[in-house]
């Protein structure tokens, strides 16, 4: 194969063909949805201040109680993952790109899964990290809001 351009275009477009359907198929089986809320954003932070303003429920004896609403500043960073390979040009040249594509469907089943590990790391931290409360998520003084 002569290396240009164009070939180096195809080459990725067939690459990234091959992560895309491997990472829609390890997508079905992922345990992450279950256990947590995902939130697409575009900003380079997520401000959660809103999750102590919801009382719980109550049954209504007489008037309704009103809840102050408390201030809580929690706010998560966005952070950025990437997974990168070469191809090399003299695999190019010798057409041996099929060399790569159990790599780049590799790519794309962890790309998929890497939310279960970050979900698996914060449950294995639940004990230990604060969260928006200032104690542990898994914590039997916890205030609950």
């Amino acid at each position: 194969m002569i290396v240009n351009k164009a070939s180096a275009i195809g080459a990725a477009r067939a690459f990234k063909a091959v992560f895309v359907k491997a990472l829609s198929g390890a997508a079905e089986s992922v345990f992450y949805p279950k256990i947590a809320q995902r939130v697409t954003t575009t900003a380079g932070e997520v401000d959660y201040s809103w999750l102590a303003s919801i009382p719980g429920m109550k049954k209504l004896k007489g008037a309704a109680e009103i809840a102050s609403l408390e201030l809580i500043n929690w706010i998560i960073q966005n952070e950025e993952y990437h997974s990168t390979i070469e191809v090399k040009e003299a695999d190019m040249e010798r057409d041996q790109l099929g060399l790569y594509t159990q790599r780049f469907e590799m790519m794309g089943d962890g790309a998929a899964r890497h939310p279960d590990e970050l979900a698996a790391e914060a449950l294995l931290n639940g004990f230990t990290a604060k969260d928006y409360t200032g104690t542990s998520f898994f914590n039997a003084t916890k205030k609950h809001f």
